[in-house]
């Protein structure tokens, strides 16, 4: 009889608890920018002729409506529950409801769909990509440069947010990892001196990718805005959610093939022409992971 209360009772919080992180992905916008929807297609496009990319679109747009959330929080919820408590996710979700925060979401979305259209952000896109180029081709590149019009006092913020915030460890975790897959693919061409350029690839993206997201929030948040936003992840539960996020970003691929291997079960259901496909780029993934 007490066995059967605990088990009940242990059911009933896992759902509570699952209900909130639902809830806290929903409010805090995670799911938009994670950009899990546009990974997922994105990989499947590659395995498939490219007349079938409409096709495909739509595939995974109806897996998005209708069963990606449900997949992200059974992967996303054992790394939750290790650091994050019911009530710290109840403050995380009482946070992301202040009307602030909401407007500067919703103003975040409108502004990053501008970035195309600044010469200044495209200029500099430009030379990180040129960069990354260069030194997995051998050359030696210089660091990118501060643009002229991101003052002292905002680079500061930033440079608190970016600290405080975790955001800045999160992206050198995904960077480490971006670095062992540059190392394999080389190593596979054939390039001379493989592990030394993926090794420098590596580094110059940890170094330089502090600078890129700098010019990408300037055009979305002032320096006041920045200082609300470290505040709120300056707390004892967005710690913990912080320390949830980077647990779970300790390897990237891990987590996008999770979701790959979600997918892939709900394509044989529903689209088995695409489970197979979707295998392909899975087992590509599962080696980065190893």
């Amino acid at each position: 009889m007490v066995m059967v209360v605990l088990v009940a009772l242990t059911g009933l919080r896992a759902e509570s608890y699952r209900d909130l992180l639902k809830a806290y992905l929903n409010y805090s916008g995670e799911l938009n920018e994670m950009n899990m929807q546009e990974q997922l297609a994105d990989a499947l496009t590659r395995v498939v002729p490219a007349e079938n990319a409409t096709e495909v679109a739509g595939v995974v747009s109806e897996y998005a409506t209708t069963q990606m959330v449900e997949d992200l929080v059974d992967v996303m919820q054992p790394y939750f529950e290790k650091h994050v408590s019911d009530a710290d996710l109840r403050e995380m979700i009482k946070t992301y409801q202040d009307e602030r925060y909401q407007q500067l979401h919703k103003q975040a979305q409108q502004l990053l769909g501008n970035l195309q259209n600044d010469q200044e952000y495209l200029r500099f896109m430009e030379k990180f990509q040129q960069d990354m180029g260069a030194i997995v081709q051998g050359n030696a590149v210089e660091d990118l440069k501060v643009p002229a019009s991101i003052n002292e006092a905002y680079q500061q913020a930033f440079k608190q947010y970016y600290v405080q915030s975790g955001v800045g460890e999160i992206l050198d975790n995904s960077f480490n990892a971006v670095t062992g897959m540059v190392r394999q693919e080389l190593v596979n061409q054939g390039i001379p001196d493989a592990e030394k350029r993926a090794d420098e690839t590596g580094a110059y993206l940890i170094r330089n990718m502090e600078k890129l997201t700098m010019v990408i929030f300037s055009r979305v948040y002032s320096a006041d805005d920045l200082n609300y936003m470290t505040q709120m992840a300056d707390t004892e539960a967005g710690r913990h959610c912080m320390k949830a996020a980077k647990d779970m970003t300790g390897n990237p691929f891990a987590l996008i093939g999770s979701m790959m291997q979600k997918m892939t079960t709900w394509l044989d259901a529903h689209h088995p022409e695409y489970g197979e496909k979707m295998q392909q780029v899975l087992k590509i993934i599962q080696g980065f992971g190893n």
